[in-house]
């Protein structure tokens, strides 16, 4: 009986003094990680670090926690305290971390784009090209890649090599209608820009929506796009393509804003009673702005009898939406 209840004991002592290994304090880590709690999950990766110091994905974690650590501390930060905040040293950690599991394993990709967009926070744009270019190196027919790149590449003016990465990543991804998006926004940009070109932003545009017909709203920058080359026929056709579209989305660009906006290129075209009908049902439809056009192309008068027939719905005289009733914008089309 003695030697039953030593024997229990013993297995007792031994199981409670048994050590986690390195792989279930990772585990713990992520658990951790999974609810927020970053401290604890900082505390479990270091433990399966010091058991394992070539644990290359324990490090990689940890930098990330001490990461999210960080974010979540400045969420919580005073306005005065949030500088000092995110200088506490947390993504020094992280940086430091990053290192040690790329050195571990140096073709460890997760690593290479947090460390690069590390990098490019505290403006190390070199180092970060760097990490890019092992990005590629390692995937080269990761589009996504090349488009970290080009987005960089962008940011130092660097526009034209920006546009052949995101060719690069077009050819990899073609059902993807972003990377076009990206180079009509490039060849649209007006500073400091070699290659800039209306032409090209808008055959770039065009192919995006021909890849997607529901990204509607880039209908809308394509108008804006041909207003900018004087093309106020070109942009009212592309606006009335938006107001067609089921795919209006609202959060991007209004309808009552379109409709002002395509108002004033019918009048720039010189379809002024298209145009003032335009300014009138974006009125009616709530848009405040549509008094100031209104006022600005037909006069005082025109504001008070809108505002007149806002404020007594049931008024039956003849109102600027009854006045400006153009032709259909088919018609008009039809005949240019």
């Amino acid at each position: 009986m003695r030697n039953l209840i030593f024997l229990l004991l013993s297995l007792v002592l031994f199981y409670s003094c048994k050590q986690n290994t390195a792989e279930e304090y990772y585990e713990l880590g992520n658990s951790k990680s999974k609810v927020f709690d970053f401290q604890e999950a900082i505390k479990n990766y270091t433990s399966a670090i010091e058991i394992n110091p070539k644990f290359a994905e324990a490090y990689y974690m940890r930098a990330n926690a001490y990461l999210q650590k960080n974010n979540s501390d400045v969420l919580l930060a005073n306005e005065s305290d949030k500088l000092s905040v995110k200088n506490n040293g947390d993504r020094e950690k992280s940086y430091a971390d990053l290192n040690s599991a790329i050195e571990l394993n140096p073709k460890f990709i997760d690593a290479y784009t947090s460390r690069a967009a590390l990098k490019l926070e505290n403006g190390l744009n070199v180092e970060a090209f760097e990490d890019y270019n092992k990005l590629i190196e390692l995937g080269p027919n990761k589009a996504e890649y090349y488009s970290l790149r080009a987005k960089l590449k962008y940011n130092l003016n660097d526009f034209r090599s920006a546009i052949d990465d995101y060719k690069r990543a077009a050819i990899i991804n073609p059902k993807s209608n972003w990377y076009y998006i990206e180079i009509g926004f490039i060849y649209g940009t007006v500073l400091n820009n070699p290659v800039f070109s209306r032409k090209e932003q808008i055959a770039n545009y065009e192919k995006a929506y021909a890849i997607d017909t529901t990204d509607a709203w880039i209908l809308v920058d394509i108008a804006d796009a041909r207003t900018q080359m004087k093309d106020h026929k070109g942009a009212v056709v592309y606006y009335t393509k938006y107001l067609g579209s089921k795919f209006i989305n609202e959060r991007i660009y209004k309808r009552t804003d379109v409709l002002i906006a395509r108002g004033k290129a019918r009048i720039f075209a010189n379809l002024i009673d298209s145009g003032l009908a335009d300014f009138s049902k974006a009125g009616e439809l709530g848009n405040k702005e549509a008094y100031t056009a209104i006022a600005e192309y037909e006069g005082e008068k025109g504001r008070i009898e809108f505002e007149r027939k806002q404020k007594d719905p049931n008024d039956k005289s003849i109102g600027l939406s009854d006045r400006y009733l153009a032709p259909s914008t088919e018609n008009w089309l039809g005949k240019h």
